[in-house]
């Protein structure tokens, strides 16, 4: 097995786990979003999002570490962002030092591991745009691969 795609594997699987939040908590208007794709906010879709932000990975002598920022946006109609703190309290107790995110290959959904994450989890404060409100969530990971590279 190679590990050429692992950089996308992990972006892949970041946004796997965005999409199981929404289906796991029954989050209705909800979609997931790659925030690093779009560079203006004139692009973002009319729909809440919960997603992806300033992804990066690194790899060290025998492991991956990484960090990202995991989005919650509600529309500019969420009136005393009554969708956007729940959510993002339901995300940030998802993301926990210690807990798991699975590992899965982008092209098969073969699992490759986990991503732990570790301490120092931040919730952001709220940022308003010109269009809507959101929520950073500032996570760093390690990746244990289930086979060594």
């Amino acid at each position: 097995m190679t590990y050429e795609n692992l950089h996308q594997d992990v972006h892949s699987s970041l946004l796997k786990m965005c999409k199981d939040f929404i289906t796991d908590n029954g989050l209705t208007g909800f979609q997931v979003f790659d925030f690093d794709a779009h560079a203006s906010l004139n692009e973002i879709p009319e729909q809440h999002l919960v997603g992806v932000g300033e992804y990066a990975l690194r790899e060290d002598v025998d492991s991956y570490q990484g960090e990202c920022m995991i989005i919650i946006s509600t529309l500019q109609t969420d009136a005393n962002l009554k969708v956007l703190r729940p959510a993002v309290s339901k995300m940030f107790a998802r993301l926990k030092a210690g807990r798991d995110i699975q590992l899965v290959q982008s092209t098969n959904a073969l699992s490759l591991g986990n991503l732990r994450i570790k301490e120092g989890t931040e919730a952001m404060p709220v940022a308003r745009t010109e269009s809507r409100p959101l929520v950073g969530i500032n996570i760093s990971f390690g990746l244990a691969l289930l086979s060594p590279p």
